[in-house]
């Protein structure tokens, strides 16, 4: 229940902010960081916690720009059988973004 309303939470910022940019010009840098969960079912194994991002870009002009993202899905844990077993997962992303 928890985690429904934090997801619904985010989605409605979210939404609210990309509409307030829509009317903006779309050039220079700008920052952004996201909340929401990571669930991992690999066999017998289902793990999910509370995992977010960060991201940085620059746009060099409302078509093309790139970006940077740092993303945190913090440790999934389970038992499976009478092992206690935690996974837990971080990476770097760098993309080039078109729009149109």
């Amino acid at each position: 229940m928890r985690y429904s309303f934090i997801r619904t939470s985010v989605l409605i910022i979210s939404l609210g902010c990309a509409f307030s940019a829509e009317a903006q010009e779309r050039t220079g840098v700008y920052v952004g960081a996201s909340l929401g969960e990571a669930t991992n079912e690999v066999g017998e194994f289902k793990g999910s916690d509370t995992a977010f991002k960060l991201t940085g870009g620059y746009a060099f002009n409302k078509y093309f720009g790139i970006e940077l993202a740092y993303v945190d899905a913090g440790t999934q844990t389970d038992d499976v059988g009478l092992q206690h077993i935690e996974k837990e997962s971080t990476g770097v992303i760098a993309s080039g973004l078109i729009s149109l």
